[in-house]
């Protein structure tokens, strides 16, 4: 931070982590144990941050279940969503122009599933499942977020397989391959 520069922003979090049974009992158990089956983890963060060049506020909520907990199972299984909304606006290096945008996101993870052996082994890549992601975002031409001057939709969905790659498809037009050992996307 420069001479004169200031940061100011508020970001209040909360988590939960609930180890449950195979029953579901709403209390669930006291800890992670042998009778803890799988688990639920929640969070929420609200807030928002001002800088000498931007500002933004965001809302972020999600929920995980956890399944394969136990020391006997081979296999994490994980299903949730998760929900993002940011709002943001910032200038320019030289302060000439100011920009507005509104984005929100909603992030649904479905039977992504990771086998805990090859974790062990170095390998902690989904073998399968979905996450799927839709967003849409606004370009504004003000803070009114009524004022729009561009308007963006994307879906996309991140299928993973056994081969440890996953298919990246975006709004069904556009496909990448994605290598999880190496992080490396090229165009399918």
């Amino acid at each position: 931070m420069g001479d004169g520069e200031s940061r100011a922003g508020e970001v209040a979090t909360a988590e939960l982590v609930r180890y449950l049974d195979r029953y579901l009992e709403s209390e669930g158990v006291a800890d992670y144990g042998p009778n803890a089956t799988w688990l639920r983890w929640t969070s929420r963060a609200t807030g928002w941050y001002e800088g000498p060049r931007d500002t933004a506020t965001v809302v972020h909520t999600a929920l995980l279940d956890v399944h394969g907990i136990q020391a006997g199972q081979d296999t994490l299984k994980f299903d949730g969503e998760c929900a993002d909304t940011l709002e943001n606006r910032f200038r320019s290096y030289d302060g000439t122009r100011t920009r507005y945008f509104y984005w929100v996101s909603n992030t649904s993870i479905d039977d992504v599933r990771f086998l805990k052996s090859l974790i062990q082994l170095g390998a902690s890549w989904p073998v399968h499942g979905v996450v799927t992601i839709v967003v849409s975002a606004d370009r504004l031409r003000s803070n009114n977020r009524a004022d729009i001057e561009a308007h963006f939709d994307a879906i996309v969905v991140v299928t993973f397989n056994a081969t440890g790659g996953a298919v990246i498809a975006i709004n069904g037009m556009w496909y990448y391959q994605w290598n999880l050992a190496t992080g490396q996307i090229s165009r399918a």
